[in-house]
């Protein structure tokens, strides 16, 4: 296959993104739209640490407006499989880890995280904004308190200390850090889900504060980012509000009535924080999307 940037218009910035789910995805749709040459490379997140995934494919070339995008699929873990995506994009302006565990152990969210950017850090192009996706779980704020990017973070389970320790080397190569709040979006809002099913409720009193981020705000944050200088955390979140907010909201909108049992808490624990983007914003993003809205939207005939 010919070097993917030869496919898109002279000039055009080249972006890699590591990770091709559901924010990787769409991130690479949009980025090609706007004119961009984009590789994707499908990290195969779900795969044992020992399952490792050869740089076999890579798909066939998809215009999306100016740009065009592709996608290798191998492990993002692998420098050889970084090597082989950096010779066929050339050297990218934009670098964005979106790598994901789904719920994985441990192990595999050092691999996902900490071992993708190991791999990726000695092939580092000089001049590549790098931005890593972290998440807003490494905050110790569990009573109900408001965090913005300055706040503590305590590495108290395996899983906090992978993503602190993966943070540490983005922001030491220069990079910048997206503490995303929970995504959704057409197809995935678990919350709404749990509702329309009559699954148990969320745990913990009405009064815990959930934090969500539509996946389209998100994209737009972390392509903000890249275009913003130095490195540094940001925090992404779109709106907070209580559990008994959302499920009023919801019993409103759909006429459900929340269910009467309470659902166990995950083994992340129970989460209760305001997730504050003082950066973000002060750089001019705005969410614009809403829950209200997207289930309004989602109800509609």
């Amino acid at each position: 296959m010919a070097e993917v940037s030869a496919d898109g218009g002279a000039g055009a910035p080249r972006v890699l993104i590591l990770g091709c789910g559901f924010l990787g995805s769409q991130l690479a749709r949009r980025c090609a739209e706007s004119g961009a040459r984009v590789l994707a490379v499908d990290a195969e997140a779900g795969k044992d640490a020992t399952d490792v995934t050869e740089a076999s494919e890579v798909s066939a070339l998809v215009r999306c407006g100016a740009g065009c995008a592709a996608v290798l699929r191998g492990d993002a873990a692998e420098a050889r499989v970084l090597s082989r995506a950096l010779g066929l994009l050339g050297a990218p302006d934009e670098l964005f880890v979106c790598t994901a565990t789904h719920g994985g152990s441990p192990a595999a969210y050092r691999r996902a995280y900490g071992g993708v950017l190991e791999a990726l850090l000695p092939l580092l192009p000089t001049g590549a904004r790098l931005v890593f996706c972290s998440s807003v779980s490494v905050y110790a704020e569990s009573a109900g308190g408001a965090v913005d990017e300055s706040s503590l973070c305590v590495p108290s389970a395996p899983r906090v200390r992978a993503l602190l320790e993966a943070e540490a080397l983005a922001l030491e190569a220069g990079g910048a850090v997206a503490r995303l709040s929970p995504l959704y979006d057409a197809g995935r809002c678990e919350l709404l889900r749990r509702h329309e099913a009559g699954e148990p409720r969320l745990p913990g009193p009405g009064a815990r504060c959930l934090n969500y981020v539509h996946r389209e705000d998100a994209v737009e944050a972390l392509r903000l980012m890249a275009r913003l200088p130095g490195g540094g955390v940001f925090n992404v979140c779109g709106e907070s509000l209580s559990v008994d907010e959302a499920y009023a909201m919801l019993e409103e909108l759909t006429g459900v009535l929340r269910a009467p049992e309470e659902a166990a808490c995950s083994r992340r624990g129970l989460s209760n924080r305001r997730v504050l983007c003082p950066r973000l914003r002060a750089a001019g993003w705005r969410p614009r999307h809403s829950l209200r809205a997207f289930v309004s939207e989602g109800l509609r005939p």
